[in-house]
C-alpha cells in the first residue's frame, strides 16, 4: 500500500476526505497543508500509483523535541483495511515522543494506544458570545488584572513564552493578531496570545501562554475581543481556563483526548492552543 509525500494538486483530495469523513475544513486548507509540509511532513495513500487517495495525515516538530499529529484521515470507503496504521506508523518513525489530539472515532485511540500513545486528559473546543467581562470577580480584582496590547510581532520574551517561531509566523501570516499580556503595573510581561478573525466574522483564540493566572490572562484576551464577540477556543478540560469560560457561558461544542507517550506532554504555561498545530 503505497505511501508518498503530499502535493500542492492533492487539496481537493484531501478535501474530499475530509468532507466525507465529516470533519471541519480549516478557512485555508491551501495554507494549513502547507505549513506541515514546510516544518513537518504530510503523506497521502493510494491503493495504487496515480490512483485515489485514500487516506492522509500529518506530524510537526514540538518545542521539547517531540512531535504532534497534526491530522489522521481515512476516506470511509477505505476504512478497516489498515490504511491508518500504515500512515501512522510511517510518520512516526524516528518519532518517539509522539503527541495528538483524537477525535472520537472508535478506532482511534485504540490505534494511538498501540503505538504508546495513552489517553491523557481532554480537550475543551469551547464557543461563546463575549459579554460583560468587568462584572466577573476575577476581573475587580486589580492585583490580577491583566493589560493587553497589540503588537507586529512578539518581543523576546513573549516569542519565547509563544513557542515555535514558525507557527507564529504562519498566524500572522494568515492575517491573525498578536497580543502582549502585562501586569497592571509596571512593565512586567505575563503572557501573549494570537487571536485570528474568521471568514465569517467570528474570533478564535489559536494559542494563549501565560506565567501568571490563566483565568485572569482569559478574562483579558476576551475583553479585548470585544463584548458581543463571538469567540472560539480550545482549551484543556482540567485548565482554570476552563471553568472561567464555563462561567461566561462558553459551551464545549466538541472535545478531542489527548493521547501521548508523555505523562505531561505540553507546557503548563500553554493555556489555548490550535487542535491541529499545537
Amino acid at each position: 500500500m503505497p505511501l508518498r509525500p503530499a502535493r500542492s494538486t492533492d487539496t481537493d483530495r484531501l478535501a474530499a476526505i475530509l468532507a466525507a469523513t465529516g470533519a471541519e475544513l480549516p478557512a485555508s486548507l491551501d495554507a494549513y497543508l502547507s505549513v506541515v509540509v514546510d516544518h513537518g511532513q504530510l503523506l497521502v495513500h493510494e491503493d495504487a500509483p496515480g490512483a485515489a487517495v485514500s487516506g492522509f495525515g500529518g506530524v510537526v516538530p514540538l518545542d521539547d523535541g517531540g512531535a504532534l499529529v497534526t491530522d489522521l484521515f481515512v476516506h470511509p470507503a477505505a476504512q478497516g483495511r489498515g490504511v491508518g496504521g500504515t500512515i501512522l506508523d510511517a510518520l512516526l518513525t524516528g518519532r518517539p515522543r509522539r503527541t495528538t489530539f483524537s477525535s472520537g472515532h472508535p478506532a482511534a485511540l485504540p490505534a494511538y494506544a498501540r503505538r504508546g500513545m495513552a489517553p491523557r486528559w481532554t480537550l475543551h473546543y469551547r464557543n461563546g458570545v463575549v459579554r460583560d467581562v468587568a462584572s466577573l470577580d476575577i476581573a475587580r480584582d486589580s492585583a490580577r488584572g491583566v493589560v493587553v496590547s497589540e503588537v507586529d510581532a512578539p518581543r523576546a520574551v513573549a516569542a519565547e513564552l509563544l513557542g515555535r517561531s514558525w507557527l507564529v509566523r504562519w498566524f500572522a501570516d494568515q492575517g491573525a493578531r498578536c497580543l502582549e499580556l502585562r501586569a497592571p503595573t509596571g512593565d512586567d510581561l505575563v503572557g501573549a496570545a494570537i487571536v485570528a478573525g474568521q471568514p465569517d466574522g467570528t474570533h478564535r483564540v489559536e494559542r494563549l501562554v501565560t506565567i501568571g493566572d490563566a483565568s485572569a490572562a482569559t478574562v483579558a484576551v476576551l475583553a479585548w475581543i470585544g463584548v458581543g464577540a463571538s469567540v472560539t477556543c480550545c482549551v484543556p478540560a482540567h485548565s482554570s481556563a476552563d471553568e472561567v469560560l464555563e462561567r461566561v457561558g462558553f459551551q464545549v461544542v466538541d472535545a478531542d483526548t489527548c493521547c501521548s507517550t508523555e505523562s505531561d506532554p505540553l507546557p503548563s504555561h500553554l493555556v489555548a492552543l490550535h487542535p491541529g498545530l499545537g
